[in-house]
């Protein structure tokens, strides 16, 4: 939250690969790790089932955000 009432967006972003050392190969990432990380952004996917809309665009959201923002509580924003 920003200011109050504003709801400001956030992003969650997973890379599956690295660069080595010397930055000249990419790498994978361990096996455990993508799965782990996986199910991480499934979970999240099951619990932001609503979407918010912020200047033209649409953003996942929890059912209490999207029913604040439904009546005024809170605004979303994108800083």
């Amino acid at each position: 939250m920003r200011d109050g009432n504003k709801l400001g967006q956030s992003n969650l972003v997973a890379y599956w690969t690295y660069q080595d050392k010397e930055a000249r190969t990419l790498l994978t990432k361990d096996e455990d790790f993508i799965k782990w990380a996986k199910k991480v952004f499934a979970w999240l996917r099951r619990h932001t089932p609503e979407q918010i809309e912020c200047n033209r665009y649409s953003y996942r959201a929890t059912k209490r955000a999207k029913h604040a923002a439904n009546t005024g509580l809170i605004e979303a924003v994108l800083y």
